[in-house]
């Protein structure tokens, strides 16, 4: 190969670009291996070197190892580690097996006690990586096919490895075998990986490896340590962890699992919500004993596991022959015979509740829940309520019916939780599911009728152009229109699974000013923001809404005239979308409204925060007390409200306002930008820092905004994920699938909110995420999909960040601004300037550099009213050009995108 084509490779796959990979590597196959490698080691020199992320070296710092580190869940045996091993994909952690201590697999023995006490051996459970037959890019390109038969299917089934006991190494195994094997579930946490479509049968087959040896440990091995067993990790100088682990069975662990797999269902990473959702876990224990001699050769028949109770085990929908339940109740004091089979559907499964209706008679509450259910039931079988009067008509009955279903669930909670038995949690559980199929079986009774569910909506309303803000500010008036013509190239006006509701009714705008708002924000902060807006002298005139007396900050919230309108509309939205989705007109719905608000807390500069950060009204907050007060209120009383906030920031004014002390009502859920290591460190000390020319507030300091109150999660109500100083694809889909999922699940919510955020994508001004609009498709259909099992798929989005907006209108100002904040941008201009002409010397220089046009401007349509401007400081429009490739009107797409794809699953 030439020097000039080494050359050029390398800077080819130095750039990152996998889709050239694929060519590259099948033409200069080995040494595009060799040069990915090269690549992959300098990565990890660098992350190692920044602290941030996996570690990258094959020694880490000491001071990041110790023997008292601890994985929750390592006592069955399963974690996820990751690999330095030719052909992983660093970031990428996968499932493992922890061997015990006493395990001999011919490994070498360690020469040091210090080392071996550091370090834990895992056995990879088949991964992508090992293939002995084939180069990388051959491999990959084979991959591509998705056929069962790749090349990653000749790999070994399992690998040995020893790794360093660190969290950058070894995280939680994220699911536990007590259910089935969710393929969906999977399908997502896939798609975060980035590996080939052609590994995702891979994938699946170490998941199912993992829950089957899962499933042994819990059923057939000893789960508790002792304090001999802790005792013993010195004598065999291991890490307490191996010592934790089980120890399996040589005959579990030398089964034929490349036949067992072999013999499963063939996968697809594309498949869609509505096939192959769930898939029981292996047995290995039945498989075991199945290959064990008759007693006619003397040896004891071992009874296989029992199949008939599967204490303790939440049974799913579809799984196993259950006989009908019957119970006969009262309605207008007459036998309600004809409600025994529905009642009996709805309660199929769920033989906790069932045990718990069947004493019924111990307990008055429980008595009234059944004939508050049964009355209901006998309401919408009335055909003439589902079918007579007129559209609105029926959708107004369709609403009272619902209201109707809230009070009964949250009786029926209430009933089952004074039942003081073991069981008392699985029967509120199995309640929860049992009010979910009336839910759908209400509104699928009136769907035909007003044809409305099974869609989203995409909300709206022209009063949030109102709100104008300062030049300099990342968050622009032409974010809205950008968001709308996102939302339209998904579908919404045009296709009909997704409707554009484009103004908000009055009666909400009353409802949220003169109810709403005071409970969620101080009186004097409302006085304060409505006082400002009401004193500007015209539409146009820029106001500072948030700077404190003492000049620490805030100056970054501007507004106008309009703002106070513009925000209580923005609230308006939420609230209406919340109406429209629990009532069961809509499965999900978009808010595509400004200005945000999850930095908006009671009062000014929620939980110690230097500044609003571009937030006025908190509408998220503000949705979710909705949706919990009572109907007496006007509201919409639901129990449990989950607020998922993917915002790059955290939604320091959400907690504050919802989670300031434990609420069992609220769970708020936060991703972001940020951690202990990282808000140490002021982002305007370091000159070298990509946002320090467009810091506006150089003597705040203080990490990320809003600082370190997200770096801690104060109680159960709350779960804070920091990750870092550059939120990546990988790190959000392991927060989502090994973290947040189990918490919402366990939550079991009504509704959840997204405070929906883009800022973390790869061109976003704000430098803090490395997201393509992809990924926020995928973390829209994770939230969908918990939203799905919980609550059939009801979902709430609210457009917070993201500023990746190219300049839409030609900029006025035709010279750069005098020396100041643009000193270095005059100073690069006038670098480049050298070689041409020079400026005559009478003038300032700094007055005589034109200011470059933006290259091609953003086109929005009717969407973009003509007396909106756009005038962008050239530092920031120098930034959004690349926006025009990718940015935020992208990630707005498939997000909406997504939520249109998942409403088909309820």
């Amino acid at each position: 190969m030439r020097v000039s084509d080494i050359g050029d490779l390398w800077k080819a796959i130095w750039a990152g670009n996998d889709d050239d990979d694929d060519v590259l590597t099948t033409t200069f196959d080995l040494e595009a291996e060799e040069l990915l490698e090269a690549k992959r080691k300098w990565q990890r020199r660098q992350s190692s070197r920044s602290g941030g992320g996996l570690s990258s070296s094959r020694h880490p710092k000491k001071s990041n190892v110790s023997d008292d580190f601890n994985v929750a869940g390592v006592e069955l045996g399963i974690v996820l580690g990751a690999s330095y091993s030719k052909g992983a994909r660093n970031g990428v952690y996968w499932p493992a097996r922890v061997m015990h201590a006493s395990e001999k697999m011919g490994t070498k023995s360690q020469t040091k006690r210090q080392s071996s006490k550091n370090k834990i051996d895992l056995v990879f459970l088949a991964p992508y990586w090992n293939s002995l037959e084939q180069s990388f890019a051959a491999r990959k390109v084979e991959a591509l096919s998705e056929n069962r038969k790749s090349s990653f299917h000749s790999n070994p089934l399992f690998q040995f490895e020893t790794v360093e006991a660190t969290d950058d190494m070894i995280k939680e195994y994220p699911y536990r075998p007590e259910c089935e094997l969710d393929l969906q579930q999977l399908r997502l946490s896939f798609r975060f990986t980035g590996l080939p479509k052609g590994a995702f049968s891979r994938f699946v087959d170490a998941h199912r490896l993992a829950l089957g040896l899962q499933n042994y440990a819990v059923r057939h091995l000893k789960k508790n340590v002792s304090a001999t067993d802790r005792a013993t990790a010195g004598l065999f100088e291991a890490h307490p962890l191996a010592v934790r682990a089980p120890i399996y069975p040589s005959i579990v662990l030398e089964l034929p699992f490349a036949f067992i797999l072999s013999q499963l269902p063939t996968l697809s990473s594309q498949s869609g919500f509505e096939h192959e959702r769930h898939e029981p876990v292996l047995e290995l224990k039945t498989i075991v004993d199945s290959m064990k001699p008759p007693s006619c050769w003397g040896k004891n028949i071992i009874a296989a596991l029992p199949t008939s109770a599967d204490e303790g085990r939440n049974i799913h929908e579809g799984t196993g022959d259950i006989t009908p339940w019957k119970i006969t109740t009262m309605s207008n004091g007459k036998s309600s015979k004809n409600r025994e089979y529905e009642i009996g559907h709805f309660l199929s499964g769920l033989l906790a509740l069932q045990q718990a209706f069947d004493d019924h008679t111990s307990s008055p509450a429980v008595l009234g829940v059944m004939h508050e259910f049964d009355n209901l039931l006998v309401l919408v079988s009335q055909k003439n309520i589902t079918t007579a009067g007129t559209e609105s008509e029926r959708t107004s009955r369709l609403k009272d019916l619902v209201r109707n279903w809230a009070i009964l669930k949250g009786h029926g909670e209430e009933g089952l939780s004074i039942e003081k038995s073991s069981g008392e949690s699985l029967v509120v559980s199995e309640w929860h599911r049992a009010t979910e199929r009336l839910f759908k079986y209400i509104v699928e009774s009136f769907s035909a009728s007003i044809s409305r569910r099974g869609i989203s909506t995409v909300f709206t309303d022209t009063r949030c152009n109102g709100h104008i803000t300062s030049n300099d500010c990342f968050e622009r008036a032409v974010r809205l229109p950008a968001a709308l013509k996102g939302a339209k190239l998904a579908g919404a006006g045009s296709d009909e699974n997704c409707r554009l509701i484009s103004a908000v009714d009055e009666s909400y705008l009353k409802y949220v000013e003169h109810t709403l708002l005071p409970k969620a924000h101080d009186s004097a902060y409302l006085k304060r923001m409505r006082g400002r807006c009401a004193a500007a002298v015209n539409e146009t005139e820029i106001l500072v809404l948030t700077e404190d007396s003492e000049g620490n900050g805030g100056s970054d919230t501007h507004g106008s005239k309009g703002t106070w309108a513009a925000a209580v509309t923005a609230v308006a939205a939420a609230v209406a979308a919340a109406d429209m989705i629990v009532g069961g007109e809509s499965t999900n719905a978009f808010c595509a409204t400004r200005p945000p608000g999850h930095h908006a807390g009671k009062g000014l500069h929620p939980m110690k925060a230097v500044s609003n950060g571009f937030c006025v009204l908190n509408a998220v907050a503000c949705a979710a007390i909705h949706a919990t007060s009572s109907i007496l209120e006007g509201g919409l009383g639901l129990k449990r409200v989950c607020i998922i906030d993917f915002d790059v920031h955290h939604g320091n004014g959400t907690q504050d306002i919802l989670c300031s002390t434990f609420n069992p009502h609220f769970l708020y859920v936060s991703i972001h930008a940020g951690g202990p290591h990282v808000n140490g460190v002021a982002i305007d000390d370091d000159p070298d820092h990509e946002l320090h020319e467009l810091a506006s507030n150089p003597k705040q300091g203080g990490g990320i905004y809003p600082g370190r109150c997200g770096d801690t999660s104060p109680h159960k109500g709350v779960l804070n994920i920091p990750l870092g100083s550059k939120v990546t694809a990988h790190a959000v889909g392991a927060a989502l699938l090994s973290t947040v999922t189990p918490a919402v699940n366990k939550f079991t919510p009504d509704l959840i909110i997204l405070s929906a955020g883009f800022d973390a994508h790869k061109s976003d001004p704000m430098c803090l995420g490395s997201l393509n609009a992809e990924d926020f498709g995928h973390i829209t259909e994770v939230c969908c999909q918990l939203a799905y099992k919980s609550c059939s798929g009801r979902v709430l989005s609210v457009l917070e960040g993201g500023y990746g907006v190219p300049c839409c209108r030609p900029q006025k100002n035709v010279f750069i601004p005098s020396p100041g904040r643009g000193d270095r941008e005059i100073e690069s201009i006038s670098q480049k300037q050298k070689d041409g002409p020079e400026l005559p010397p009478s003038t300032p220089s700094a007055l005589q550099i034109p200011r470059p046009q933006p290259s091609r401007l953003l086109q929005l349509g009717d969407d973009l009213p003509e007396s909106m401007d756009d005038q962008v400081p050239f530092a920031l429009q120098r930034r959004l050009e690349k926006c025009h490739a990718e940015g935020f009107v992208e990630c707005v797409k498939e997000h909406v995108a997504s939520l249109m794809r998942c409403n088909k699953r309820t």
